[in-house]
């Protein structure tokens, strides 16, 4: 299943709310997101989202546990290392494996398709379904891409969803996502799609009006700005709402009991630059200092955690912290 659409459309949010219907059927719901940056990362999504499920393993009953692990053993033999290399959490589920042999590059890369499909193959049962999440397709590597296809190949492996997004505006017919999709159809593979479109102004109306309480009618003069600023993208839409509300032009009146808002400077905003530069404007706005953390912390990834940010930043753990916390 794959989902299109621009940035901010709603893509991950929706593929998400699928997460919990597939627990109560206990099934396993994982994702990893591709970086612009780490292209020359072979697999980087992929590798991400195992870890996840690695410990969502180690929380089953023991019973489980062990038949899970007992399988692995079996399937992977005696190069489980090579899965180790890359995913070092699944030793804490079948223990230190022996070395893995050498193999030129070519071949080690097939080797490692192969053992990868099977570690899948044991998670993707009848009792327990896999869905694995791949965000931002876009911007996946070729080895990924192959990885995919194969795993798609495989009559062996059931009882698994694999979902894609990606920002159907930056790629192309000539694109190797595409090129995969269509090698994948032409042997046979099921691909379904969904294309995201921005939000009509009556349903951003809705949600308009359910933020601030109003009738659909009143709220309809303060959606139509909105709407004019960001043309429906629900995430630069509820942006630009948390935007107008920091600024005081949408703040609460205590004594009338009500949210109320300054229409004429809010149509001066909507009709000024692009919603882009709002977002830029608001970082711009932070201390230097969490502006430079910010920095140091996008160059190690999407997702970052204190211990890694402070050690970059040469700063303790509460210091750091204090600088993010404005952010």
């Amino acid at each position: 299943m794959l989902v299109g659409g621009f940035s901010g459309i709603g893509k991950s949010a929706l593929v998400n709310e699928i997460h919990k219907p597939i627990v109560e059927k206990r099934g396993y719901f994982i994702d990893g997101k591709f970086d612009q940056f780490q292209r020359d990362i072979p697999f980087s999504a992929w590798l991400n989202a195992f870890p996840e499920l690695i410990k969502q393993i180690l929380s089953e009953p023991e019973e489980k546990l062990q038949g899970i692990a007992t399988e692995l053993q079996e399937i992977l033999g005696e190069e489980a290392q090579v899965i180790i290399d890359v995913i070092p959490e699944l030793e804490l589920l079948i223990g230190k494996q022996p070395p893995a042999t050498e193999l030129s590059s070519s071949a080690a890369e097939n080797r490692f398709n192969l053992l990868f499909s099977k570690f899948i193959s044991v998670f993707a049962q009848a009792e327990h379904p896999l869905v694995i999440f791949l965000d931002d397709l876009q911007w996946a590597d070729l080895a990924s891409l192959k990885l995919m296809k194969l795993v798609m190949e495989k009559i062996d492996i059931n009882y698994l969803l694999l979902m894609g997004a990606y920002r159907d505006n930056e790629v192309n017919p000539g694109h190797p996502l595409i090129l995969t999709i269509e090698e994948i159809k032409n042997l046979g593979g099921i691909v379904n799609q969904i294309i995201l479109s921005p939000l009509s102004q009556s349903a951003l109306n809705n949600l308009v009006a359910d933020t601030i309480n109003y009738s659909p009618e009143k709220s309809l003069a303060l959606t139509e700005q909105i709407y004019r600023k960001t043309q429906g993208n629900p995430f630069f839409s509820t942006q630009f709402i948390k935007y107008l509300h920091k600024e005081g032009l949408i703040y609460d009146n205590y004594q009338q009991g009500k949210w109320l808002f300054n229409l004429p400077e809010i149509k001066i905003l909507a009709e000024s630059g692009d919603v882009v530069e709002l977002m830029a404007d608001q970082i711009q706005k932070l201390p230097q200092s969490t502006q430079e953390l910010l920095k140091l912390a996008a160059c190690i990834s999407n997702q970052f955690d204190l211990e890694t940010l402070s050690v970059v930043y040469d700063k303790s753990r509460s210091e750091t912290a204090s600088y993010l916390w404005n952010a």
